[in-house]
């Protein structure tokens, strides 16, 4: 599925190297565009340990059967796919329980057949967040209703507003300077995302906090207290890299000097 070196880029059944933070919008996109009625059912995609946000694109791989076919009619007919995640990765047919209930609408951006028999799709967010109200059909993959959210996008000139804009991008430039977790082109991307929505909201998706705590996240209801939440994320997991580095230089101290002990002694 994806090449070994570099985790942000898999190959397709082609041979080619696909980029797993290209193609991301440089402006906010609106629902209108879609042309959506929330009086009708939607198709629902459960991701595993994913949460998609709004204006972000990602690769989703796909492994049900049932999500090959939706997302295959979708990508056919245009059609836009509420995307939740899982409570728990570990459910093959998820119900509505075992669904977080505040999701994205988004749209199939592109297919790949990969190598093994796999598929990976592009999917870009390009509606509005919406709450997961019921879930109305299983088969021939799962079909629900949904009512939009309010999503408070607005942003200032303040002091207050491009302070945390930059700390966001500061701390993320570190955490991805200490984590193993982070491709460091990834740094490339936050240099180059301009718009503070998409920019935080990419954060939010790709770095590697737990999914309860990526939802709590979307869950915030304006852009400000997104960001609030996301440094206060970024602050701990930069604390908690900075322990495992001491932890792995003392380690290959202790290391170091018994094999110093060892051959002084032989």
């Amino acid at each position: 599925k994806t090449n070994n070196d570099n985790e942000d880029f898999f190959i397709d059944s082609n041979g080619d190297q696909i980029s797993m933070i290209a193609e991301i919008s440089t402006e906010p996109e609106d629902g209108e565009a879609l042309k959506l009625d929330f009086d009708k059912e939607f198709a629902i995609m459960p991701l595993r340990n994913m949460v998609m946000f709004p204006h972000v694109v990602m690769p989703v791989s796909i492994g049900r059967s049932s999500t090959l076919k939706l997302v295959n009619v979708a990508f056919r007919k245009k059609q836009p796919i509420v995307l939740v995640c899982q409570t728990s990765s570990e459910v093959d047919a998820p119900g509505y329980s075992d669904l977080y209930h505040v999701g994205v609408i988004a749209r199939v951006v592109r297919i790949f057949d990969m190598p093994g028999g796999t598929t990976t799709v592009i999917m870009q967010s390009s509606g509005p967040k919406v709450h997961l109200d019921s879930i109305v059909h299983t088969y021939p993959y799962m079909r629900g209703k949904v009512t939009p959210l309010e999503d408070n996008e607005e942003y200032d000139s303040s002091d207050e507003f491009q302070a945390l804009i930059d700390s966001c991008k500061d701390l993320a430039n570190k955490l991805v300077e200490k984590s193993d977790k982070l491709n460091p082109e990834t740094t490339f991307a936050i240099k180059n995302l301009e718009h503070p929505v998409i920019l935080v909201n990419f954060i939010c998706a790709n770095f590697p906090f737990s999914a309860e705590e990526k939802v709590q996240m979307l869950e915030c209801a304006n852009l400000k207290d997104r960001m609030y939440r996301l440094i206060q994320s970024l602050s701990r997991e930069i604390h908690l890299a900075d322990i495992k580095q001491a932890i792995q230089m003392r380690t290959r101290e202790d290391i170091d000097r018994q094999q110093r002990e060892y051959f002084l002694h032989q």
